[in-house]
């Protein structure tokens, strides 16, 4: 047919496509297209080395290297498709790609000439992905110790499911179960630095070690980690910001990083953000996690200023830690994954089981079946109660009366 392919973007010639410093010949047939003296599957154009913001005429594009810009991978090897709306084609449409690697496809649309981010594409049919690696309560939603815990100064104490809290001289705070920030979040975590509290050094305001499971989703891989926060009135850190780290250590087992650190730690995430006091969602990329890690934690600390007022601290919700595939150029975390509650009760009950068991009298008995990540301490209990032998699996106790008593059963780590 002899016909020019029309690239938006590239300069015309007669049967010749010219971008930057070289020229290739292209013709469409009835075969298909040929470019550099390819032949390709009918109905789709090989590119090089284009800006994928100036790809705006209808087709199906197949980019073969890495010198084509502004796509969603860092390859550059991907088939594109570009939709365009038919009253205004260069300044509303839509282009989808899949990377060539992995199958994985993103969407951006351009509107109004300007374009979005580009988006990873989810099917709506698979209810759960399970990609949060800290999804067991990054939601905020767990809390069998109760609404509202008080942390004394210089202590660590746990305060919701899998999140605790550790303090300096002069930092009693108040960790609280409040309502969530987001419309679809029931619950979110409220840190704050009680009224009059004068310690200004930092405070591990909310800090999430992680256990073996979920350290090893992140090996060799890159995460992006996304929130949502609000400031409280009162914020009294340096330009009101909290920072946010997420270390990685080579110890021998899972472990609370408290203030000391670990063992060949590394900060693969290291910032300030600064809330206002409406709720925004954040997003921060890690460097690729390396080495043998053992340990890691996610910690959203404090560096107060002065003494405290009404209000001072912050509240998160959603938290959301996920693998960044390799060789994907990802910028943008996807939608938080919100998990039935009983669910990531289950999930909790692993570290933390709290309620009333009904506990007979000697000799000691088997009392529940248990799936805990480890052999748990017990508090809690009627008048002569006794535990022997109780291990990750299975309770085993008695006391005097038989009775019902709240137990507190924590393996946590």
């Amino acid at each position: 047919m002899g016909s020019v392919i029309d690239i938006p973007g590239l300069s015309m010639g007669t049967d010749v496509l010219s971008y930057g410093n070289s020229s290739v010949n292209a013709a469409m047939t009835s075969t298909g297209f040929f470019v550099n003296g390819t032949s390709l599957s009918s109905g789709m154009t090989m590119i090089f080395g284009i800006d994928l913001n100036n790809l705006k005429g209808p087709g199906i594009y197949a980019c073969s290297d890495s010198s084509c810009t502004n796509g969603p991978v860092a390859t550059g090897q991907y088939y594109v498709e570009v939709i365009v709306y038919g009253l205004a084609p260069s300044a509303y449409l839509m282009q989808r790609v899949t990377d060539l690697s992995f199958g994985v496809t993103y969407i951006r649309v351009c509107l109004n000439s300007i374009w979005s981010t580009w988006r990873q594409f989810v099917m709506a049919d698979i209810p759960f992905s399970h990609r949060n690696i800290i999804g067991r309560n990054g939601g905020m939603e767990v809390w069998q110790r109760g609404t509202s815990i008080s942390v004394l100064a210089s202590t660590t104490v746990y305060t919701l499911d899998g999140w605790y809290c550790w303090t300096n001289a002069n930092q009693a705070c108040t960790v609280s179960r409040v309502t969530g920030l987001t419309s679809n979040s029931r619950f979110a975590a409220k840190f704050q630095r009680n009224s009059g509290q004068t310690g200004v050094v930092q405070i591990a305001a909310l800090a999430c070690p992680l256990d073996a499971d979920e350290l090893i989703k992140i090996l060799g891989n890159s995460l992006c980690l996304s929130f949502t926060m609000k400031a409280g009135a009162n914020i009294s850190s340096a330009g009101g910001s909290v920072g946010v780290y997420l270390a990685t250590g080579t110890g021998g087992s899972p472990a609370k990083r408290g203030n000391s650190g670990y063992t060949g730690e590394s900060g693969i995430i290291s910032a300030l953000v600064v809330p206002s006091t409406t709720a925004q969602r954040f997003t921060l990329l890690s460097a690729q996690v390396t080495g043998n890690i053992n340990q890691a934690e996610l910690q959203f600390y404090y560096i107060p200023v002065g003494t405290a007022g009404a209000d001072d601290g912050f509240t998160v919700d959603d938290v959301q830690l996920e693998i960044i595939p390799t060789g994907q150029n990802i910028t943008s975390a996807t939608t938080f994954e919100r998990t039935d509650y009983l669910y990531d009760l289950q999930r909790c009950q692993r570290h933390l089981f709290v309620g009333a068991i009904q506990v007979p009298i000697p000799p000691v008995q088997n009392l529940r079946t248990l799936q805990m990540r480890a052999v748990p301490t017990i508090t809690g209990g009627g008048a002569g109660f006794v535990s022997t032998g109780t291990t990750a699996d299975s309770l085993i106790g008695s006391q005097t009366t038989a009775a019902a008593p709240t137990l507190t059963l924590s393996s946590e780590i």
